[in-house]
């Protein structure tokens, strides 16, 4: 887990989810490949359908965010709001 600030920007937090992608456990992966393919609806995405889509407990997106800094989802998916009001 990063001890750095989270990213604010979409580019480069996708930057960094790519780059930490191989050391992430196969369910961090899977939301891994789906937040890099679905990058324009995650700001509007809430987490149960996340999850669903993802085929995992809404714990794990939780987990996700955490490991790239945030709090929790609402402010992971701020970054893709572009609006920062969760950070």
């Amino acid at each position: 887990m990063p001890t750095t600030p989270p990213p604010t920007h979409v580019e480069p937090l996708l930057a960094c989810i790519d780059s930490e992608c191989g050391r992430l456990s196969k369910q961090l992966r899977t939301i891994a490949r789906y937040v890099q393919q679905h990058h324009a609806a995650i700001g509007r995405e809430k987490i149960e359908n996340l999850a669903r889509c993802c085929n995992v407990q809404p714990s794990a997106v939780v987990r996700f965010a955490k490991h790239f800094g945030f709090h929790g989802y609402r402010d992971f998916k701020a970054v893709f709001r572009g609006d920062g009001t969760a950070l």
